[in-house]
């Protein structure tokens, strides 16, 4: 009788004890990590096109049809889709997506990282991919950067030269809007702001739009700012008043103003953007997402085109292929948008063949 209730209790500890491992990491399927630099909608517009992506290449099966484009925020979405597909190859978990601006998320991520939870972990931001270069043994694939190569995320432009590393590069995607605006406007001084830092300018891809100016003649007028410090109001205020000042200056000394990637939020860029409109002077979003409501003209990248051959990635490294070993180069179609409420302020008429090939046309009022 006492051997059968220690036998009883030690079986009882084994399974308590095997109850505390996580089983859903011991499968055969490959697990995807995501890290993000923050919260952005082109970060969450890539993972959409992805998600798409392997859907359409039938890596995953959507048992859903909702847009996802709907979804509020890129965490939200992978919360929804893990519960909303079937895969015979990977696992998506929202417990494997990560924020790098969010300490406990870096921890957590570190976490995995050690434990080989993640077999293939999606970037998307400049923060995040140069982050991920201390996961050298975890494939990486890096989306939604300025610039990789010009970041140092990347050794090279075709071919990462980094082992385990790939990384989108798309050389031409912030001259080609240049090319496209004064083509269009034919302006001959550009206004441009960015934060004078390595990071910022790699952000607004400084050193290719002024090459790019230079080839077509244009004087490149540069302002520099500070991005504010995180979560400091007073330190915001300080941004946006160095901002206007810059702005107001550039008002007098160009005929065209580049907006370049900011921290501004959309209440005050629309104030802001007001010192060029009443002086007719158009404003090129260089971002997109929001802030074509607040701009004359944008282009955007077709996220669902990004998608696809980013799922053809993981496809191939799923085949076992490094992604050392896999071309980075990519060009995808850029979608024309103009808005036609802050034409009518500058009093700018669009020719009615701009109107015809363009992709959105935004008028409210």
């Amino acid at each position: 009788m006492i051997k059968k209730i220690k036998i009883l209790i030690l079986a009882l500890i084994l399974l308590l004890n095997f109850s505390k491992i996580d089983i859903s990491y011991a499968q055969d399927k490959k697990n995807i990590g995501f890290l993000l630099s923050s919260e952005y909608y082109s970060y969450k517009s890539h993972l959409v096109g992805i998600l798409n992506g392997l859907n359409k290449n039938n890596l995953i099966q959507f048992k859903t049809n909702r847009n996802l484009d709907d979804i509020d925020n890129s965490k939200e979405l992978i919360k929804y889709i893990e519960n909303m597909y079937v895969s015979k190859d990977l696992r998506i978990s929202s417990d494997l997506f990560f924020y790098l601006d969010n300490k406990s998320d870096v921890y957590k991520l570190n976490q995995n990282i050690k434990n080989k939870n993640i077999d293939i972990l999606i970037v998307a931001g400049t923060l995040a991919g140069k982050h991920s270069l201390k996961y050298k043994d975890t494939k990486r694939l890096v989306f939604s950067s300025s610039n990789a190569y010009t970041s140092n995320i990347v050794q090279g432009i075709e071919y990462s030269n980094v082992n385990n590393l790939w990384a989108h590069i798309d050389l031409d995607r912030f001259t080609r809007q240049i090319q496209i605006f004064h083509d269009i406007f034919k302006f001959e001084n550009l206004g441009i702001v960015y934060e004078d830092t390595i990071n910022g300018r790699s952000y607004a891809d400084l050193y290719n739009i002024q090459d790019k100016c230079q080839k077509l003649n244009i004087n490149l007028i540069e302002k520099t700012t500070f991005e504010p410090k995180p979560d400091s109001s007073k330190d915001y205020e300080r941004y946006i008043k160095d901002l206007k000042k810059n702005y107001e200056y550039l008002s007098d000394n160009v005929d065209a103003f580049f907006l370049s990637a900011n921290e501004i939020k959309e209440e005050d860029l629309a104030d802001l953007l007001e010192i060029f409109y009443n002086k007719g002077i158009p404003v090129f979003s260089q971002v997109g997402g929001n802030e074509i409501y607040n701009t004359l003209f944008a282009t955007s990248t077709d996220y669902e085109q990004i998608g696809s051959y980013g799922a053809s990635i993981i496809a191939d490294v799923l085949n076992n292929v490094n992604p050392k070993d896999i071309n980075q180069e990519f060009q995808d179609i850029p979608k024309i948008i103009i808005n036609l409420d802050i034409a009518n302020k500058i009093n700018y008429k669009p020719d009615i063949k701009l109107l015809l090939i363009a992709d959105k046309i935004i008028h409210k009022k």
